[in-house]
């Protein structure tokens, strides 16, 4: 990492503390400081979503926010909501800001904070701003669910978060409708692994409180009116499957905050979310021992590819507290539930993933993912197989045209993840089974090992971070034997059945192995081709093998 630039994350959220509040600051100004209300002047990015409003405060917070983030870190990456030209930083820009506030973090949160945090090389590193969440609340009046969002990721992963309320109640007992303009601004901050500080309204820990939590039903909090579509789906089956309650909660923020307080265990955002609106919040719900994820329970990607048309939550959200292991579930039980319910399948219809025959299984959409965490599909299996180079398609003449990967065959191990791939083909616009005129590759087996994914990988981390290291390696020589022409000659010259690799990623990283990950996909022995499995051993000699 010599001569890389570097950020001290510590630092950086600091920073991003003070800008939320200097942005909270300003939305309180627009509000009540101007002589007029900038809310009637709100206009809407889109003609049909209410939820899509821009005000004055809007521009106005993320230019204050993105100045001072800016001012001490000049380098960052930042993505942010509004795509106006705020971020003109000409000399003199940053005068009315400079010093304003002043923000020390939490000793205990500095102490907690793993070392390879407080120098990460600044490439790997991006900031996603919401200067003003949940507009539409912040326009009809209801002032205490807007929240500022800055949001810190790495490779791809929300790690730290701010959120900052303009607009909180004057004390712990004063009703949320009721904000006091001239109490300071809330702030709640945190980092994955090092914890949450700022919930001085409701201790994160009463989350834990299993003897409160059973006093009440498991609760849902949701968007105002019926939900439709994917999200109506997933509510349906986490009511039939929990019996949970609903709440209205408006506002990406003021749902998860929901959760941090303990007034709600499970929530769902609608489809319109954007990456801004949960980097911070899904790095302060983990810090505190909650979970999210997009419907299908994988992670939600949070890298520089975000931006513009990118940066909306296509596969949707729903994220659980820390206290939902009371009522007997969990998030991965329930995203389970949502991927057995095929909740998320049209969403993905756009990849070319098909159903699974007429047997109407569930996929394996969570493991079906690059090492970015988005969904595989046809262009990128095609690229990986080698068929891009005749447009597409292989050498019998055909075109992959979709792909399945059945639940039945996925593994999901402590140090990695794995699905069968089966093979659509299209010849001259017909879809052709592997039954008829059968295509040289009817399958593939894709292996896929995210560190940062793994609560096993987190685990030891955090206890023993040499044998994760050791597990990095590990993987790495697998990934370079099976692409290695030596292998290829053990397995033509010697006859050794070694699984062809049609295609091997790695990225490593020895100073951060949790931000090491690989992909495979290889050649598949199955059933299906007359591979079968055949014990070497009697049973009464295995314990000799091991």
């Amino acid at each position: 990492m010599e001569g890389e630039d570097v950020v001290d994350i510590v630092e950086l959220v600091r920073v991003c503390v003070e800008a939320g509040v200097q942005a909270a600051l300003e939305i309180r100004r627009c509000t009540f400081g101007l002589g007029r209300d900038v809310r009637e002047s709100a206009v809407l990015k889109d003609a049909t979503d209410p939820r899509s409003a821009l005000t004055e405060a809007d521009t106005a917070a993320q230019r204050v926010a993105l100045r001072v983030i800016r001012e001490r870190f000049p380098d960052a990456r930042i993505i942010a909501e509004e795509d106006e030209e705020v971020e003109d930083f000409s000399a003199g820009s940053g005068a009315e800001i400079k010093s304003c506030v002043e923000f020390e973090m939490d000793p205990t949160l500095i102490d907690s904070c793993r070392s390879e945090l407080r120098a990460v090389p600044n490439k790997h590193v991006v900031v996603f701003c919401d200067p003003l969440d949940g507009t539409r609340e912040y326009v009809i009046g209801n002032l205490a669910a807007v929240f500022v969002l800055i949001g810190v990721a790495i490779h791809g992963g929300a790690v730290a978060g701010v959120l900052v309320r303009p607009f909180p109640p004057s004390a712990p007992d004063s009703p949320a409708s009721q904000p006091h303009s001239r109490c300071s601004p809330h702030v709640i901050y945190g980092i994955v692994g090092a914890g949450v500080f700022g919930l001085n309204f409701a201790p994160c820990n009463n989350n834990n409180n299993n003897d409160s939590l059973r006093s009440r039903c498991l609760t849902l909090a949701g968007s105002e009116g019926a939900p439709r579509g994917a999200v109506a789906r997933a509510e349906h089956v986490f009511r039939e499957k929990t019996g949970a309650a609903r709440i209205v909660r408006g506002g990406c923020a003021n749902k998860v905050y929901a959760l941090l307080v303990g007034d709600a265990d499970l929530t769902l955002f609608n489809l319109s979310s954007s990456a801004w609106d949960t980097c911070a919040t899904e790095a302060v719900l983990r810090a505190a021992g909650g979970d999210m994820s997009d419907l299908c329970g994988s992670p939600l990607p949070h890298d520089d590819a975000r931006s513009g048309d990118q940066a909306r939550n296509s596969l949707g959200v729903f994220a659980s507290s820390s206290g939902l292991a009371a009522f007997g579930i969990s998030h991965s039980q329930l995203a389970a539930e949502l991927r057995a319910a095929r909740v998320a399948d049209e969403l993905l219809e756009n990849t070319g993933l098909c159903s699974s025959d007429e047997s109407n299984e569930a996929s394996a959409s969570d493991i079906a993912r690059d090492l970015s965490g988005r969904p595989l599909s046809v262009e990128w299996l095609s690229r990986a197989l080698g068929f891009i180079e005749s447009r597409g398609q292989n050498s019998s003449g055909m075109r992959l045209a979709g792909f399945r990967t059945p639940e039945s065959s996925a593994v999901r191990y402590l140090q990695s993840t794995a699905v069968r791939v089966e093979l659509v083909y299209e010849h001259e616009g017909t879809q052709v089974d592997g039954d008829v005129s059968p295509p040289p590759i009817q399958s593939v087996f894709y292996k896929r090992c995210v560190m940062r994914e793994l609560a096993h990988a987190m685990s030891k981390a955090a206890l023993a971070p040499q044998k994760l290291l050791r597990d990095v390696s590990s993987h790495e020589v697998e990934a370079a034997f099976l692409a290695s022409s030596a292998c290829r000659l053990a397995s033509s010259a010697a006859r050794v059945p070694i699984p062809r690799a049609f295609y091997v990623e790695h990225e490593i990283d020895r100073v951060n192995p949790l931000n090491s990950r690989f992909a495979t996909i290889l050649q598949d022995f199955s059933a299906q081709q007359r591979w079968h499995q055949r014990g070497e051993l009697p049973a009464t000699h295995m314990c000799a093998a091991l």
